[in-house]
């Protein structure tokens, strides 16, 4: 027999994806396809002004606006911002980290539109065949066998999937899902959340 195994240590996260391969294209194709600036796309405005006061405060030669920066001055504008940011500089991020979880929010929500069932499966990593995942976790060693659809639908109802922005010191999408056991009766709750953040540090 051949089995397919995933191997996870002490780790929560479930998949490592971009913004817009998460909440445009639920987890379907194109996936490692290059997406543009998330946080440019959703909050221009709010950006603009984050980017305004970091320009400002930097000793780089930057272009006037986030959208122009190439690839070069975005690496070094996210090396010159590692760390603690101005007073001045973190209260614009504060104010642009809620919108983006916001619109980001509806963005998904409107892209699942009565899909719920199948975007849960995506963030759980049900697939087409059956695997095992080994290692450990913070309560001990962890196995258990992932199932697919199939065995999902002979088991389990989805009663409700519920999305919502959050707060946090970066933008954050919650996301739940009510899960009633048909065998039992009893009903469950799988709770989980996106963070949106640069790949390569602000701006990269």
């Amino acid at each position: 027999h051949v089995y397919q195994v995933s191997c996870k240590y002490l780790s929560k996260i479930v998949v490592n994806a971009s913004p817009a391969h998460v909440f445009e294209r639920l987890l379907t194709g194109g996936h490692g396809q290059r997406s543009g600036d998330w946080f440019q796309q959703v909050a221009p405005r709010e950006l603009d002004a984050f980017y305004t006061v970091v320009r400002e405060e930097s000793d780089l030669a930057l272009p006037a606006t986030a959208s122009e920066l190439t690839v070069a001055e975005r690496k070094a504008l996210a090396i010159s911002l590692r760390g603690t940011l101005s007073t001045d500089a973190r209260k614009h991020y504060e104010e642009l980290a809620p919108i983006v979880a916001r619109e980001s929010a509806r963005v998904w929500s409107g892209a699942i539109a009565g899909d719920e069932e199948r975007m849960l499966w995506r963030m759980l990593r049900i697939g087409s065949a059956p695997y095992f995942v080994l290692g450990a976790s913070k309560s001990g060693p962890l196995r258990m066998r992932v199932g697919t659809p199939w065995d999902w639908r002979q088991r389990f109802t989805l009663s409700h999937f519920g999305i919502e922005p959050r707060d946090g010191g970066q933008p954050m999408v919650g996301w739940c899902a009510d899960v009633r056991d048909k065998k039992t009766g009893a009903e469950h709750r799988v709770d989980g959340h996106v963070q949106i953040r640069w790949s390569h540090g602000r701006f990269c």
